[in-house]
């Protein structure tokens, strides 16, 4: 579809929605860039984007002036400026997984031997955002830092089974072929409500397996172990697969998870969930009678309470010269009416 600058004004909004039309043109463009296309020109975001030339030019060199994109060494070219830059790393290092993660991704990388990769999930999908390799293997498999995994990927599987947003997942799910759909469809059902490895191969002949890592609110990042399909076969229950779980586990018990523990997926004894479970209940029950007696103490202790008398023990004066001196008709805590001179009330 062709396109204007006049259309595309800042102030434009989209029919119907909120959106601004210059904003959402100018993300269009920056989500060009990524490893495979380090640089752009504007004829190739106008062809790739089904834009007006002019247009498309325009916004280049607006995002040049806003620092988000510079003019590349190429003469026509434009690269990520070093605001995205600064932002990227920004919004990276504000990730506490990325803090934590390298130790586990290193003994991981030393136990198995295989390439190590942590994500995160991007805007459609898995953005690779640190690499461990093994140094002592001649010929590895890896990827780049940067790199977007597509939707089939054993990462992507893991996050859109964990996602909360299913109207989210199910618009991500249906860019997919039909064909190519159901199969993934199929996998996140079958991992559903477990941190069950999720497995993955491309027509190169390379295998990945993944596994969910939690924080305190839910899945944050994916770890992920790569290689070709002769040193990683897709087994879930070969050692290798054993090692990522422990690993991935570990790594989000330091994020401050609590996810379920392995009780609730199939095969575990039933001895082991009544053992669980157990242990929840009595944890409940003594959170709940510690509430229950915080609150009976402070009742004890506030003022004026009306469902206890008063523990004082009031003495009426005894000498007769005080008692002469009393109005004949008073109010004490024991009633009202005449004093006793008995020395009691």
């Amino acid at each position: 579809m062709s396109d204007t600058y006049d259309d595309a004004r800042p102030d434009d909004a989209r029919p119907g929605g909120t959106d601004i039309q210059a904003v959402d043109r100018a993300a269009q463009i920056l989500r060009l860039f990524g490893p495979e296309t380090p640089e752009l020109t504007a004829a190739d975001a106008a062809e790739r984007l089904e834009l007006n030339r002019t247009t498309t030019y325009r916004y280049c060199t607006s995002l040049v002036s806003a620092g988000l994109l510079e003019r590349g060494t190429v003469p026509g070219t434009f690269v990520p400026g070093a605001l995205l830059l600064q932002l990227g790393a920004f919004a990276i290092g504000r990730r506490k997984v990325v803090d934590l993660a390298p130790g586990y991704m290193r003994e991981l990388c030393s136990v198995t031997g295989l390439t190590t990769v942590l994500s995160l999930w991007g805007s459609t999908g898995p953005i690779v955002s640190r690499v461990e390799e093994d140094p002592t293997r001649t010929v590895l498999v890896t990827v780049r830092v940067g790199t977007q995994l597509s939707l089939v990927t054993a990462q992507a599987k893991v996050f859109l089974t964990h996602m909360v947003d299913q109207l989210r997942v199910d618009r991500l799910l249906g860019s997919l072929p039909d064909d190519t759909r159901s199969g993934v469809v199929r996998e996140i059902r079958e991992l559903a409500g477990t941190d069950r490895i999720a497995m993955g191969a491309d027509d190169q002949g390379v295998h990945a397996m993944a596994a969910p890592v939690f924080d305190e609110f839910n899945i944050c990042a994916s770890l992920a172990l790569i290689a070709t399909n002769d040193v990683l076969p897709l087994d879930p229950q070969s050692d290798v697969a054993v090692h990522l779980r422990n690993a991935a586990r570990a790594l989000s018990k330091a994020m401050g998870s609590r996810p379920p523990p392995a009780l609730i997926r199939r095969g575990v004894p039933m001895k082991a969930r009544i053992l669980y479970y157990g242990r929840l209940l009595l944890s409940s029950f003594l959170l709940f009678v510690a509430v229950i007696t915080v609150l009976f103490f402070l009742l004890e202790l506030a003022p004026g309470d009306p469902f206890r008398p008063s523990s004082a023990t009031f003495r009426c004066p005894t000498s007769s010269a005080n008692a002469s001196s009393r109005p004949t008709a008073w109010t004490s805590p024991c009633g009202s009416g005449t004093p006793s001179t008995s020395g009691t009330c």
